[in-house]
């Protein structure tokens, strides 16, 4: 049964000791885009726009040099041995998806503490869900070496194409990115065509993109791009943000295409009416909800996609290689005269494989 609900959405979010750093790194390169993009509309503006973003990439990188990882460690040990656990070694590594391994010797610690009391609190002190991978015994002492990492139930492939028109340069913009535990996928068609409209849409990427890694709510990102871009130039966004530690999709659309849910060969369609961003001075995304299910496939498109060819790409690809699949219905498309930039991207939902030590 499909879960749909429309809904306020937020990504989660846990932060770190860098994180200061790593927002202002990226609202200074907010106002860097912004400042490219009103170079030719407004110079005084402009110049501003790039003297804010220049004051805030310098404060980053004093902020970088502050020694501040140890008292991450230093506060998860002190937290663990307020426990009576005897901390011998403590090491976290967080891979470029997103995802964390904790590797810990522990003394005076009994095997039955390891899930009972040990995993519960780390979970709480970290802000994530935690499987644990490996349990070796200590020998000559009361301890374990213990392997935990990120419990995700699900693994997700996403591949994305645009294609231009027949007449102009393409106005799309998409992008497919890791933040964390999550994978976001997003398409913005600029309103009009050619360069102006590829403005628009790169634009508008650039800065949700920014904004979510720097830890703002999806639909609060899209309501600031809008007051912070409205002009004569506008563009639709769509966004998929799927949180793989809480099995969710949140969806925000603007002015978007339907997004297309393939599930146990049902298709379902999920669509919105808000306004395109920065059309007006205040817009509200339709936000949605769905809770994931294994073998789950979305499709995003452009408005330069039909539905008929959304319905012959689905009944003729191959299903067993989605990087593939979507090369073909990229490649099908591009023999046809297009009349507008078609741009797509297909997520598939798959069951993460994971080694949970006992």
């Amino acid at each position: 049964m499909l879960y749909l609900e429309t809904k306020e959405t937020m990504l989660p979010y846990r932060g770190n000791d860098n994180l200061l750093r790593r927002q202002m790194q990226n609202y200074a390169g907010i106002f860097q885009s912004l400042a490219e993009y009103y170079e030719g509309i407004h110079q005084t503006g402009a110049e501003l726009l790039l003297n804010m973003a220049n004051a805030l990439q310098y404060n980053a990188e004093e902020i970088q040099k502050i020694p501040l990882e140890g008292k991450r460690y230093e506060q998860l040990q002190k937290a663990l041995e307020g426990y009576q656990f005897s901390v011998e070694t403590l090491h976290i590594e967080e891979s470029s998806d997103g995802s964390l391994q904790l590797h810990l010797e522990v003394g005076n610690l009994r095997r039955g503490e390891i899930h009972m009391t040990l995993q519960p609190l780390l979970e709480t002190l970290l802000h994530r869900k935690l499987q644990v991978l490996e349990v070796q015994k200590k020998r000559f002492v009361r301890g374990f070496s213990i392997l935990f990492a990120d419990a995700l139930p699900f693994d997700i492939e996403a591949y994305g194409d645009s294609i231009r028109n027949s007449y102009t340069g393409n106005g799309d913009s998409y992008s497919i990115f890791r933040f964390r535990q999550s994978m976001i996928c997003m398409i913005s068609d600029g309103m009009g065509n050619g360069e102006n409209a590829a403005r628009s849409s790169r634009l508008i990427t650039s800065l949700f993109q920014r904004m979510i890694i720097s830890g703002i709510p999806q639909d609060s990102a899209i309501r600031c791009i809008n007051k912070l871009i409205q002009s004569d130039t506008y563009a639709t966004l769509d966004v998929i943000c799927i949180n793989r530690s809480s099995g969710m999709a949140y969806i925000s659309k603007s002015a978007a295409c339907p997004t297309f849910l393939l599930r146990d060969e049902h298709l379902h369609e999920i669509n919105g009416n808000a306004l395109p961003v920065g059309i007006i001075s205040a817009i509200e995304p339709d936000c949605f909800e769905v809770a994931l299910q294994e073998g789950d496939e979305f499709l995003m498109i452009s408005d330069g996609i039909t539905r008929s060819e959304v319905s012959a790409w689905l009944s003729q690809r191959k299903k067993e290689d989605l990087k593939e699949d979507v090369a073909a219905f990229s490649d099908t498309l591009s023999r046809q005269r297009r009349k507008d930039d078609s741009t797509l991207i297909a997520i598939k939902v798959c069951k993460a494989n994971a080694q949970i030590g006992a």
